[in-house]
């Protein structure tokens, strides 16, 4: 379930494009982390996803390389999973972004 959200109907689908998923839009409540791993147990790098959106919610950036933010693919398995909603991919990319500033200033 890698990709990008578009929510424009016009998009093209490209001879790239592996496939489209559609999904009904929710509103999401974000709850609180329960420690419960699951985010853990199905990341396929082997990282603790719930470390970068505490982190980053935190604003302690220098952490997040710490746990090899960089390493993670953004396939949203972990978010997918949260039994708590939540925003897992939202923090991991606004996270990049942060570590990505911090190492090259504009």
């Amino acid at each position: 379930m890698m990709g990008k959200n578009v929510v424009d109907i016009s998009a093209p689908i490209t001879k790239g494009s592996s496939g489209v998923l559609l999904f009904k839009k929710k509103r999401i409540k974000r709850n609180n982390c329960i420690s419960c791993g699951y985010c853990v147990d199905v990341c396929p790098m082997h990282l603790m996803p719930m470390k970068f959106e505490e982190n980053y919610r935190k604003g302690r950036y220098s952490q997040l390389e710490k746990y090899s933010l960089s390493q993670c693919i953004e396939c949203a398995a972990c978010e997918y999973i949260c039994p708590s909603d939540v925003p897992l991919i939202e923090s991991i990319k606004l996270g990049k972004q942060k570590l990505i500033s911090t190492q090259h200033p504009a």
